[in-house]
This record gives structure tokens, C-alpha cells and sequence, in this order.
């Protein structure tokens, strides 16, 4: 009949361009979702393994580690990006890895802090960054107007990286601890420059996208 519709084939469906699925609002928005969401369960799973080295130790009633609950917060962030492979800077060539349990330079937190992270796994990490990433690409892939199959899909799902690597510079900033040495101010956190901007764009555009191919049917 006249009036009855066409159904594309796969082959039509194939050939969108791929620029069709640039979705840069979708990308901002549910890549920043992607970065929040994963920081609190990753950040919950850090507390929970450091909240249990404490109490084996007793170390929860020790005065001894009093500054990492009320001076220290940010190290539990911290955790997040390194496992993104993001050194924790400060002044003179100062690099901590709380995964690592390493330190270098000169810093004015002990390295005994470090301990109650021994246990945090940076796979998980990673593993819990990589299956956010992945289905926030698949829902920016899948809530289009017009369908993006394909490679097409896989760039919307890329698009999360717009509101990932933003939220991720902010939140490197945020982190940051402020120390006075000898009367001079000095400043630790994650690093923030070029790797993390390469690093940012890389785990987002490739689960994002992974996530916009395999899950927008």
C-alpha cells in the first residue's frame, strides 16, 4: 500500500552519518551524572574498606588518626583519581598515591595515613568509572529523537566525555588540601593539566561509546 511505511534495512541503517550522533547536551548532562554517580559509590567503597582497617586496628578510638576523619576528607577522593592514574601533587616534586601507599617529596601529611587505604583496590575503581561510563553512553544513545545505530551510536554514547572530564577538572579542584609550612601556604591534590584532560577523554570516550554501541539496539 501507498500509505504504508518503509522499515530500513540494516544496511540504511549502517550508513548514518556519524556525526548524527553528536550529542553534546546529552553528553554534558549524562556524563556529569556519570562522574557523580561514580564518585559516591567509589568514594562508599573506600570508606567502607578504610572504616574496616580502622576498627580491626582500633585505630577508629586512636587520636593517632583523628586528622584523616576532620583535616584529611579529600584523601578519600583522592583514591578515585588515582585509580584513574592521576598523581596526587604538591610543591617540590611532591607525589602521593594513596592506592600505592608511596610518597615523595616533601609533605605534610604522614605517611601513616596512608595505611587504613591498603586494602582499596584500584580495579574496583576503575571497574566501577568503566560500568557508569558505559551505561550513561548506552542512555544518551538510546534517548534521541532519531535512532543512531552503529558507529553513530557509539559517538552519542562518546559524548558522556563533555560532562565527565568537566565534572572531573572541577572535582580535582575541589580536592585539593591547603597546608601552611614555616608560615607559607602550600597546596596538594590531584594533578591537574593535560593527563588528566587525555585520561578524562579516553575512559569516557571509550566506555561512553562502548556503551552507545552495544546498548542502543
Amino acid at each position: 500500500m501507498g500509505g504504508a511505511r518503509h522499515k530500513k534495512s540494516p544496511e540504511e541503517n549502517d550508513s548514518v552519518p556519524i556525526t548524527e550522533g553528536l550529542r553534546p547536551v546529552g553528553g554534558a548532562m549524562y556524563g556529569g551524572l556519570a562522574f557523580i554517580v561514580s564518585f559516591i559509590i567509589s568514594t562508599t567503597y573506600t570508606f567502607y574498606h578504610v572504616d574496616n582497617y580502622l576498627q580491626e586496628t582500633d585505630g577508629f578510638q586512636s587520636l593517632a588518626f583523628t586528622p584523616l576523619f576532620d583535616r584529611y576528607q579529600e584523601m578519600f577522593g583522592w583514591t578515585y583519581y588515582n585509580g584513574l592514574g592521576i598523581p596526587i601533587t604538591g610543591p617540590e616534586n611532591t607525589e602521593i598515591n594513596v592506592l600505592d601507599q608511596s610518597m615523595t617529596g616533601s609533605s605534610p601529611i604522614d605517611s601513616v595515613f596512608l595505611a587504613p587505604f591498603a586494602d582499596v583496590n584500584q580495579i574496583v575503581i576503575v571497574g566501577i568509572i568503566a560500568g557508569t561510563l558505559f551505561i550513561a553512553g548506552g542512555i544518551v544513545a538510546r534517548r534521541t529523537a532519531k535512532p543512531v545505530p552503529g558507529v553513530a551510536g557509539a559517538v552519542a554514547g562518546a559524548s558522556t566525555a563533555i560532562g565527565y572530564v568537566s565534572l572531573l577538572f572541577v572535582g580535582a579542584w575541589l580536592l585539593r588540601i591547603e597546608e601552611s609550612e614555616f608560615g607559607i601556604s602550600v597546596s596538594f591534590g590531584p594533578e591537574i593539566g593535560f593527563p588528566l584532560l587525555i585520561v578524562g577523554i579516553f575512559i569516557a570516550g571509550f566506555f561512553g561509546g562502548l556503551g552507545g554501541y552495544v546498548l542502543n539496539d
